[in-house]
């Protein structure tokens, strides 16, 4: 079952609407004028969705495509190993909070 809310009444209402989720698995989409800001569902069905074990890759998977990706790029790849990775990532990171 799904059902909406205002985000006035979820404040007001915090306690059974969270009752609601959990006992009855209800979906509840929270309002603001014509707007859905978010949904409150039940943790189970949230570990289902996006924590489901089967649908994560395992580091050595990932790794194996990275090989396969470097023995087609050489170049590519030998440039890359040259470059900080964690120097790369803190850079995008400050010029996005920079922007």
């Amino acid at each position: 079952m799904e059902s909406s809310v205002t985000a006035l009444e979820m404040r007001k209402k915090f306690g059974s609407i969270l009752d609601r989720v959990v006992k009855k698995g209800e979906h509840v989409t929270i309002m603001r004028g014509h707007l859905a800001l978010a949904v409150l569902i039940p943790v189970k069905e949230h570990e289902k969705q996006c924590l489901d074990k089967d649908r994560l890759r395992t580091v050595d998977e990932v790794l194996a495509e990275v090989d396969v990706w470097k023995r087609a790029h050489p170049s590519k790849a030998k440039r890359l190993s040259k470059s900080d990775a964690a120097a790369e990532v803190r850079a995008m990171r400050e010029r996005r909070w920079s922007s």
